[in-house]
Order: structure tokens, then sequence, then C-alpha cells
């Protein structure tokens, strides 16, 4: 095991990165990380490091995601915005 928290970062937050194209769970993305690190034989970070970098890179490529779809929603981008408003999310239970 090596440690080089440096390159550790980097390392997971690409593996974050594109895991979270796919993937939304911060929970998922956390694992794919761990997963990474260990594969390299890193030594792993923190939990909470590792649960910060996860939550920050969902959010910038969730906002990517959706910045697009509003993008490519045609001339009538307003109405793009109202509809996605308006989804009612029903709990899980």
């Amino acid at each position: 095991m090596k440690y080089d928290a440096g390159q550790a970062r980097a390392i997971a937050a690409t593996a974050v990165r594109k895991a979270a194209q796919a993937k939304n769970n911060p929970a998922d993305l956390i694992n794919v990380a761990i997963e990474e690190l260990l594969r390299l034989r890193l030594e792993l970070l923190g939990y909470t490091m590792l649960e910060d970098l996860a939550t920050s890179i969902r959010a910038e490529v969730n906002a990517t995601v959706f910045a697009t779809i509003l993008q490519r929603s045609g001339p009538d981008r307003g109405s793009a915005r109202r509809s996605v408003r308006q989804v009612d999310v029903q709990p899980a239970w």
C-alpha cells in the first residue's frame, strides 16, 4: 500500500466523475472510488472526504446533465423548465 493523499484524491475524483455519468447514489459513487483505490493499492481516503468528493462531483455532473437537457429542449425552453419543476416525487415507502 502506498500513501499519497493527493494522488488518491485525484484518482478517486476521476473514478467518481466517470461513474456519476451512470450512477446517482452517493454510496455507489463512494464504492467506485474505494474499488479504484484498492485496485491501485493506494491507502484509502477517510469516509468524510470520500462522501464530500462524491457529493460535490455528483452535483456538478447532475447540473451539467440538466443544463444539456434544457439546452436540447428546443426554442421553448421555458415550458421544459416548468415541466421539470412540476414533477411530483412520491416517497418510496
